[in-house]
């Protein structure tokens, strides 16, 4: 878009508030998200599972899916295959839905140029509501946004072909309340902040909780679609900004004039330091010094991120497999420090091995590794995988640490809001 454009787009027919937004979109959202809440619970997150987690339970519903048998010569085990074999129907369902997008994003890989984060993501979390979705009707959404902001910026009296405007009408939008004339009438038209969603928010149990299209229908998300959101809006309006990992956790990096570098946490739409994400406990020097987080993702490292959640949805429905082995795979032998793809492959791993203790008639999965060669294979498998992050500085956080984090943003939130409410005092 040009810049000169933007001083002459107006808002378009179908503005409404987020809660509206997305209708036309997902007018059966929610009744698709139940059906998707009956499927495989894999937490193929990305959340790292420690091997004790899961020693004392191998209570798990695979459907029918089972793990290929391994072969042994010479008393070793031959690792050819330890993964769940997919039915007939299962190879159609990636077939036809898995793959096609996946062809998309290699595509938008190779051709940098006709990259779009907002096609992207629209296919990834299409793919999973299998093709069931408009996308014209989408991105009419997103263009209505983005009149909106335009329209805020020139009513506030900004100059809209400055990035500085529209980065700070950005973050307005996604993090207040604004109010603009309605084009049609003398009423006002108001849209209202995104809300951080608590109910859920690692999308273990509905996957949907973390796409960008239920942020949209509801104007609730957490720290998946709220960045992806930002940067999709950003995207549009020609504003530079970038992806940034903390352990189960992704925020919005942004620069100044002066080329400094920002941290923009939508969970609580704030401005926080280098030393707040730190103060979590859970960055440690070596995951800084290996760049793994706290670092801006270039465009090449976002676009493996999104075959990252593409995969991870694929792992949510159909469960470990050899095409999410390949898909994993292809992601690090791009990328061998990949985080993401490090902590799908460990929890794929323990999947496995948790099916097969079970499928074996071990009680536990700590006999099944100590007494059975193919157990034995995947507890080496899976300890190669742990070594890789530990040496990489990674460190899972807890979710009851995650929700006090969460809640020391909060805190902090609200003094910034006094401090800017005690400013505005003093200059009166």
């Amino acid at each position: 878009m040009k810049l000169s454009t933007f001083k002459k787009t107006s808002i378009r027919k179908l503005l409404m508030n987020p809660c509206v937004l997305l209708m036309l979109v997902c007018g059966n959202f929610h009744a698709i998200c139940q059906e998707q809440k009956s499927g495989l619970k894999v937490n193929a997150g990305i959340t790292t599972h420690s091997k004790e987690s899961i020693l004392e339970s191998t209570n798990v519903s695979h459907g029918s899916q089972r793990h290929g048998v391994p072969k042994i010569e010479n008393g070793k085990i031959v690792p050819k295959k330890y993964v769940i074999q997919k039915s007939q129907k299962h190879v159609e369902k990636y077939d036809s839905i898995y793959r096609i997008t996946r062809s998309e994003l290699l595509r938008m890989k190779q051709s940098p140029e006709h990259f779009s984060l907002k096609k992207a993501v629209f296919a990834i979390e299409n793919a999973f509501l299998e093709n069931r979705m408009d996308y014209t009707s989408f991105e009419n959404s997103i263009m209505d946004y983005i009149d909106f902001i335009l329209t805020a910026i020139d009513e506030a009296g900004l100059d809209p072909d400055k990035e500085s405007s529209r980065q700070y009408m950005l973050f307005k939008f996604m993090s207040d309340t604004l109010k603009v004339k309605s084009p049609y009438s003398e009423g006002i038209l108001t849209h209202y902040p995104f809300q951080y969603d608590f109910e859920d928010f690692r999308a273990e149990y509905d996957f949907t909780k973390q796409f960008v299209t239920k942020l949209m229908s509801d104007g609730s998300g957490q720290c998946h679609s709220l960045p992806l959101l930002y940067l999709i809006l950003a995207e549009e309006l020609d504003i530079e900004a970038y992806l940034a990992l903390a352990p189960n956790h992704s925020y919005i990096k942004i620069k100044d004039e002066r080329g400094e570098f920002y941290n923009l946490e939508l969970t609580r739409g704030q401005f926080v330091s280098d030393g707040f994400m730190m103060g979590s406990g859970y960055i440690t020097s070596t995951a800084l010094q290996n760049n793994i987080y706290m670092d801006t993702l270039s465009k090449s490292q976002l676009i493996l991120q999104l075959f990252n959640d593409l995969n991870e949805g694929y792992l949510k429905k159909f469960g470990w497999d050899d095409y999410a082995i390949s898909q994993i795979e292809t992601i690090l032998k791009e990328d061998p420090n990949n985080v993401i793809a490090l902590m799908n492959k460990s929890n794929g791993i323990l999947q496995t091995m948790r099916h097969e203790a079970e499928s074996r008639g071990y009680p536990d999965i700590k006999t099944f590794t100590e007494n059975d060669e193919y157990g034995k294979y995947l507890d080496h498998l899976w300890q190669r995988q742990h070594q890789k992050l530990v040496q990489l500085g990674h460190q899972d956080m807890p979710k009851e640490a995650y929700n006090a984090w969460l809640q020391s943003v909060e805190e902090k939130a609200e003094e910034q809001k006094k401090d800017i409410k005690m400013n505005n005092i003093q200059k009166f």
